[in-house]
């Protein structure tokens, strides 16, 4: 439960301004509170609950390890004050809590919940934490969302479980919602979903780079109806792209080559349709910008431009707004120079590059646009001075960290503060910090010449700016909306700030607190500064004025009317200086409709702007079928013009004839820009598959589909694209297989291919080896890979193996190779564990076995009279038959342990080789008896045996007809890999059938299955039912395969064994190699 701890004591002070304008009388009220041990403190965390009496700031400090490669709490300690700064305590929770976030309710100004995700608990409370109720949670919570108007409805989210769950009693029990979740997430809209409580999700593909759509309704996931079942069968995309908001959806796609990606809208829950842009330019990637007023403002990465672009209203067809803008590149994203100002919500700031340089920097300059993009135009000091060399003002629309480039407030419309600089845009300098009181029209500079803190306080009757300094001392302040500032110190010693909050509500609109410290070994402060003094007055009537804002940019300085309509605003006097106490005095006087001009149209998608209007854009063929033709009929065809969705204008007759679209039939285009997308390059053979279709540009209502799969299935044949969009395969065998769509029309016909490999599941691996041989001679292992369908895959190319023997260095790496067929020696005789994993696309499996090492062996070579047919065919697995049934008899007849005895075979059938090893055991015969017995009865053709168990003809005896001691081991006939000693298979049990009634016995030896390293974790998909054969399972063998002993076609080399990288193909992308580390 809470409880309190004893209070430390603050400081106050009350400093003496050091602009010398500042009068005696007029001074800010500093107070400071030093939070004791807290200097191992690296993050905090500032809420504020409440308003006006009940008010209280909630401190959370964090002191996070990162040792263990990901954000752990060591410690956490949450403090609160209750009379606003002046003095803090310590809340504590359960022993061990450890909490990493605290997540407020704007609704309700009294709730909270404070996360642990270390121990998977959170703490709620509905009274500012005066009580507070601890529940345990399924995952570790690193994402809280509340419902957007029940409070007691939450969303919680673990990014290591990656499952997402909903409660409806504020977080005391909890329902699992889906799993493989991938942020991020979002509620339903009231006005455009069925309900609030339905749930926008992404869920994981087969590979981690692609995911589909899912929607659940609350409790639980309840299925939905209607619009959102269809987008759930609209394939994959982009894992991470999912955006909703208001009327539309978003999701990004990529080609089959990801060399370019392409963005999907759904307008109002219908289906997702291809984001259409002007020219042909490649999209890389996309930023939405800003969606309301029934319109996308986008920046969209062409290679290496960036530009702006504006939609319909459906969000599908864009124009373009406004072309190179500067931008960052960075790893798969981009940042650009951007800003939207607050309280003047239409009006746009972005940086565009003029003129590149390659030994320069680019030659930049801000624009602004007053109309949400529809025009645009360089930003000058003033509209009297349009010179770019002296009186352009270039600003900084970046964030950097903390620290806003530009500030704006919905409570100030019309000021706008910035740091820039004046004149041409490719010089480095120190910036200053510039103000606007009308939107941007003119601009004031300030005194300062560093980045500052920025802040608008009292509905803009106070400007605050703190230097962002290792050092901060000084707070500068202005009363008169920037044309004039003072200053003062808050701090002798200075501290590095990291959080500037400024507390707007009707009391503490003139408080403004800072929180930082001076050094990384010092302890926190907290900085309160009370500015109620700089403004004693409070305002009357006669300090306020009527303010409209305008479309600078339209040239005529008297236009009021600004998409459509007049906004005007009753708000105080720059020069009034007195305190905006009611927020009621601040507010919109007039907001009438105007009657509509050119300015309120744009050009349509495929028209372009021209002296006498729009015309018809070169780029646009007669390829182009709106989206509204796919299932033919008519459609409402453009005249070159669109009103600007944001407009609120009033049209008349005469601008309904001239812009409004006209009622066509559907035109008819041959079918271009077909592509093929699916989840997995590489799938298992017998899993189902879902191939996506898409057309980018033709008719598709009359056009015939035709999906070939390239196995021995019939091809499908459908006509109208909505039939074709989807097609879902088995693959019944595994192989290369290459998918072809064909797009036929009476205009034309286009065709699309996807080549693809379908593999087997490998479930286990069959090891011929020897148990035992003599040190630093060569074993031979042979791996023979499994799978449900076979006994081998026939994609053995596809397979890589890690071998471990068991003799390696401490911590070192394990070989890695494509061969399936490796020797080792090993020079001190011992037990090893060698251990090898195989893996392909689509699965991994793992065997382990012991070999043992002796210093020496007697060694026999027997000549074999083999009669059977079976024999003549030579691999590795019929060699391993012979050697364990000649170790088998051999051990039978003079009633031996099989630990005596090791066959091997050579390269010649006719002969094979017979290790004796010597045993610890009393009563057994020695190994020169054993020698004896061998040559006595072999030459007596005494040792002859039927391998199938009198199952077969008598013709399929195997005889030892004569045995000899070799002085030595026998010499190697493959100087290649080593001795060409084909090994016994021995690490499993025995295959029991080949074909009809071929049965073999074996010898059960020592397995099991070992888990991949992380270090070689290629595959991301394995199904644990799969992996392994139970050990009474017996595979079919076929013994007419072709198995070259386990030489690959790919090339070892190829495999950089330097880095701590594997690079090959993994099934992990559409478009082919992934690179896994």
């Amino acid at each position: 439960m809470l409880r309190s701890s004893g209070r430390h004591t603050r400081s106050t002070n009350g400093d003496k301004a050091t602009d010398n304008s500042a009068s005696k009388d007029k001074k800010i009220a500093v107070s400071k509170f030093q939070f004791m041990n807290s200097e191992n403190a690296d993050h905090v965390f500032v809420n504020i609950l409440g308003e006006n009496s009940t008010q209280k700031i909630f401190i959370l400090m964090v002191n996070f390890d990162f040792s263990k490669g990901w954000a752990s709490v060591k410690k956490s300690t949450l403090w609160c004050s209750e009379d606003h700064g002046e003095s803090f305590h310590i809340r504590n929770f359960l022993q061990d809590a450890k909490i990493s976030f605290m997540q407020t309710f704007t609704s309700n100004p009294q709730k909270m919940i404070l996360t642990d995700a270390e121990n998977k608990m959170i703490y709620t409370t509905e009274d500012g934490l005066v009580h507070n109720s601890s529940h345990s949670v399924p995952v570790e919570p690193d994402l809280l969302i509340p419902h957007p108007s029940n409070e007691t409805k939450l969303l919680i989210y673990g990014f290591t479980e990656q499952k997402l769950y909903g409660s409806e009693n504020f977080g005391e029990t909890w329902t699992l919602v889906a799993e493989n979740v991938i942020t991020p997430f979002y509620w339903g809209h009231s006005d455009f979903d069925a309900s609030e409580d339905v749930v926008h999700m992404q869920i994981e593909g087969e590979i981690p780079s692609q995911a589909f759509y899912k929607a659940c309704l609350l409790p639980g996931c309840q299925p939905v109806s209607g619009d959102l079942q269809v987008l759930e069968k609209a394939g994959l995309f982009m894992a991470g792209t999912l955006m909703v908001h208001n009327e539309f959806i978003f999701v990004q796609k990529e080609n089959q080559i990801r060399s370019e990606s392409f963005l999907m809208v759904s307008y109002r829950r219908g289906l997702f349709n291809r984001a259409q842009f002007p020219t042909n330019d490649i999209t890389n990637n996309f930023q939405i910008l800003n969606v309301d007023d029934h319109q996308v403002f986008v920046a969209v990465h062409h290679g290496d431009t960036v530009n702006l672009y504006l939609s319909d209203e459906t969000g599908q067809y864009y124009v373009l707004s406004l072309a190179d803008v500067f931008h960052d590149e960075k790893p798969d994203w981009f940042e650009i120079d951007f800003a939207e100002v607050k309280g003047m919500n239409w009006t746009y700031l972005a940086n565009k590059i003029l003129k590149r340089d390659s030994l320069k920097p680019d030659f930049v300059q801000t624009y602004v646009s007053y109309d949400k993009g529809g025009n645009w135009a360089p930003l000058f000091v003033n509209q009297s001075c349009l010179k770019i060399e002296s009186c352009s003002l270039l600003l900084e629309l970046k964030y950097t960290f903390e620290v806003d480039s530009v500030s704006s407030a919905e409570s100030a419309p019309g000021i706008i503060l910035g740091h820039g600089l004046l004149g041409q845009g490719h010089q480095k300098r120190q910036s200053s910090i510039f103000v606007t009181n009308n939107g941007g029209a003119t601009w004031e500079q300030a005194p300062l010449n560093s980045t500052c803190f920025l802040r608008i306080l009292n509905y803009g009757g106070l400007l605050t700016a703190i230097p962002d300094e290792p050092w901060s001392k000084t707070v500068h302040y202005s009363l008169d909306q920037g044309k004039s500032w003072q200053s003062q110190k808050f701090d002798e010693k200075g501290l590095s700030i990291i959080d500037w909050i400024a507390v707007e509500k009707t009391q503490d609109a003139l408080v403004q607190n800072m929180f930082g410290r001076e050094s990384t070994e010092k302890p926190w402060k907290y900085v309160k500064l009370d500015m109620t003094s700089l403004l004693p007055k409070k305002c009357d009537d006669e300090d306020y004025e009527i303010w409209s804002p305008k479309d600078y940019n339209a040239g005529d300085s008297t236009n009021k009317c600004v998409l459509g309509r007049v906004v005007q605003y009753n708000r105080r006097k720059p020069e009034a200086v007195c305190n905006n106490e009611e927020i009621s005095t601040y507010k919109v006087m007039n907001n009438s409709v105007c009657l509509c001009t050119n300015e309120d149209y744009e050009c349509d998608f495929g028209f372009e702007k021209a002296d006498d209007g729009c015309r018809k854009a070169a780029w646009l063929d007669s390829s182009f079928v709106p989206s509204e033709c796919d299932n033919g009929g008519d459609y409402f065809q453009s005249q070159g013009y669109r009103k600007i969705p944001a407009d609120v204008c009033t049209e008349n007759e005469a601008d309904k004839k001239k812009y409004d679209r006209k009622r066509a039939a559907c035109p008819s285009a041959a079918p271009k820009g077909l592509s093929l997308m699916t989840e997995m390059k590489t799938i298992p053979v017998g899993k189902q598959i879902t191939f996506s279709l898409e057309q980018a540009r033709g008719s598709k209502w009359d056009t015939q589909y035709t999906w070939d799969f390239g196995d021995t299935s019939e091809t499908v044949s459908v006509t109208g694209f909505k039939n074709a969009s989807q097609e879902q395969h088995t693959f019944q065998t595994s192989g290369s297989f290459n998918i072809t769509v064909t797009a036929e029309n009476k205009k034309g016909k286009a065709k699309a291919s996807f080549a693809i490999r379908v593999q087997d599941r490998l479930t286990k691996l069959r090891i011929l080896a020897p148990w035992a041989l003599v040190i630093n001679q060569d074993v031979k292992i042979n791996v023979l890979p499994m799978s449900i369908s076979q006994v081998f895959p026939t994609s053995l190319d596809s397979i890589h193996y890690l071998w471990s023997f068991g003799d390696e260095a401490p911590n070192s790496r394990s070989l890695l190779s494509w061969n399936s067929s490796m020797t080792h020696s090993y020079a001190k005789a011992g037990t090893y564990n060698i251990i090898i994993e195989a893996s392909n696309s689509i699965s991994s499996v793992s065997e382990e076995f012991e070999v043992r090492i002796f210093e020496s062996a007697m060694i026999l070579e027997l000549q074999l009279e083999i009669t059977s047919t079976y024999f003549l065919v030579k691999n590795s697995l019929i060699a391993s038959f012979l050697t364990q049934s000649i170790r088998q008899q051999v051990a039978q007849e003079l009633g031996l342990h099989m630990d005596r005895l090791v066959a091997i075979s050579s390269s010649n059938q006719s002969v094979a080789y017979l290790y004796l090893f010597p045993t610890q055991r009393e009563n057994e015969m020695s190994v020169t008896q054993i020698r004896d017995k061998i040559i006595e009865q072999a030459n007596k053709g005494l040792l002859a045996f039927d391998l199938f168990n009198s199952h077969l003809s008598s013709k399929d005896l195997i005889k030892i007809v004569s045995a000899k001691e070799l002085s030595g081991p026998p010499e190697a006939t493959d100087k290649k890999s080593g001795p060409n000693l084909t090994p016994v298979f021995i690490a499993v049990p025995m295959l029991a059938a080949v074909f009809i009634s071929l049965a073999v016995l074996g010898v059960c030896f020592y397995r099991r299955k070992r888990r991949s390293g992380a270090r070689y974790s290629l595959f991301e998909t394995q199904d644990e039912s799969d992996t392994m054969l139970d050990d009474e399972d017996v595979a079919p063998l076929n013994m007419n395969l072709e198995i070259s002993g386990g030489a690959s076609t790919i090339d070892d080399s190829l495999i950089d064994s330097g880095r701590n990288c594997l690079v090959m193909e993994t099934g992990g992308g559409i478009g082919g190699s992934e690179e896994v580390c």
